[in-house]
């Protein structure tokens, strides 16, 4: 096709085909039965605004504009999601829908097709002074998002008349905690109307109040005092206010001056134990575990052996987020072996910094060389008198037996496979002079002669 045919196609081309080649877009001119199949592919529409009217009152309209682009099909509705986020403390939530991932988690309006205009009036009584920032985001009718989002700002401040303290107050208990832990915020109202109610908000917007609220009422008008607690599992700082709310306007008539609350990172802490060196028998279990303190979400222990000379049985513990944690061990050497094995323990966070470290002793299990004896009484005998055999293993390990093999005589002691440590065999010989001689066999071997 000529240069300026394809040129002149593309400037009488509907704009969602815009990002398409010149080849797509003859394609699309001249096999027009497959249009809506190209416009699947491409992204949803353009055209969208959000304006704000009214700011800085008890409330605040949002004007959101939008233009969905569906030429075919009976799409009657579009979705909107809108999140506010505090300029200064970056703290976000959604005041329209929940997330702007999939229509399912937005808001439904009506109007499928063509220029579309909501509005939405925004609580923002409880917003501490300052900037903030609206975002829209906009899915149509078959899902498809606006390729960018529209943002606006605005701000926020406070009637003169509010914030002074002189018909209600707030207070925080303690102001100053570890991550996870809960301060106890106290409103006391100097004066109420019987038809206002207490508001306890959180103005960062941190969610740290009960049920992950950033506000707290029981509704109860008149009453003189509410109390709730904020828990925070981040570090930071949030700031509240408490407010009496007109329960027939939902106006502010008074509102407390901000307190806040500041949760740090507790120091970290680790102990491991057995923290001093141990000795055991061979196949002993030897319990090791730890001990941490300050731990905060995301941050975990590992557990593993630094030394260790045969061990087969050792530890490793990886990304354990518990606070303790234990394991028994038993190792087994034999024949007057031994196996040492020597810990250490370590808090790490999520950027893999290691924040406490703890060793324990070495844990060493031990087993006894073995030796073995045999014994006759008498040693010197005559014809018709007994003679007692006897022999004794000072360790068995599993696995081992005993065996003895008498040599010489009629009747000499044979016998294997024992596992008993000591055992005993009475032997009488008939005619003088006969040597026999008994052996115990084992990793030591002893032999003893008995004459008669």
């Amino acid at each position: 096709m000529e240069a300026g045919l394809t040129a002149n196609l593309w400037k009488n081309a509907p704009p969602e085909l815009e990002n398409l080649t010149a080849g797509y877009l003859q394609f699309y001119q001249f096999c027009g039965s497959v249009r809506f199949a190209i416009y699947s592919k491409l992204r949803a529409f353009r055209t969208r605004s959000i304006s704000v009217s009214n700011a800085g009152s008890s409330s605040t309209v949002l004007t959101l504009k939008s233009t969905e682009d569906i030429p075919w099909g009976t799409y009657t509705h579009h979705y909107d999601a809108v999140q506010i986020t505090n300029n200064s403390t970056g703290q976000s939530s959604w005041i329209v829908g929940s997330d702007e991932s999939d229509m399912s988690d937005m808001q439904v309006e009506d109007g499928g097709n063509g220029a579309q205009t909501d509005s939405v009036t925004v609580d923002t009584s409880s917003f501490a002074n300052g900037s903030y920032t609206a975002t829209l985001f906009v899915r149509d009718g078959v899902d498809r998002v606006s390729s960018e989002p529209a943002t606006t700002t605005f701000t926020i401040t406070s009637n003169s008349d509010i914030g002074t303290g002189k018909t209600i107050q707030l207070s925080a208990n303690p102001t100053s905690l570890n991550v996870g832990q809960s301060s106890t915020l106290t409103a006391t109202a100097i004066s109420i109307p019987s038809t206002d109610y207490i508001k306890i908000v959180d103005s960062s917007l941190s969610n740290t109040l009960p049920g992950n609220q950033s506000s707290y009422s029981d509704g109860l008008s008149g009453e003189k005092s509410l109390v709730t607690t904020a828990t925070y599992d981040k570090v930071g700082s949030v700031s509240y206010v408490a407010q009496e709310i007109n329960e027939t306007t939902g106006g502010i008539d008074a509102q407390s001056p901000p307190v806040t609350v500041t949760w740090t990172a507790p120091a970290a802490s680790i102990t491991l134990t057995p923290s001093s060196d141990t000795q055991v028998q061979s196949g002993t279990p030897v319990t090791i575990s730890y001990k941490a303190t300050g731990m905060i979400s995301g941050e975990f222990v590992v557990v593993q052996a630094i030394t260790d000379n045969g061990a087969k049985n050792a530890w490793y513990d990886s990304g354990d987020k518990n606070s303790s944690n234990f394991d028994y061990e038993v190792e087994s050497p034999v024949n007057g072996a031994s196996v040492s094995v020597k810990y250490v323990a370590t808090i790490y966070n999520g950027s893999l910094d290691r924040l406490a470290t703890a060793y324990s002793g070495t844990i060493t299990w031990v087993s006894q060389k073995p030796t073995i004896t045999i014994t006759a009484s008498p040693q010197t005998n005559v014809p018709g008198e007994p003679s007692e055999i006897q022999y004794s293993v000072n360790t068995l390990s599993p696995g081992d037996t005993i065996s003895v093999v008498g040599t010489g005589g009629s009747h000499p002691w044979n016998v294997s496979n024992q596992t008993n440590y000591v055992e005993q065999y009475q032997q009488m010989k008939t005619q003088p002079l006969d040597k026999q001689s008994r052996q115990i066999t084992r990793r030591i071997s002893m032999t003893q002669v008995v004459m008669w």
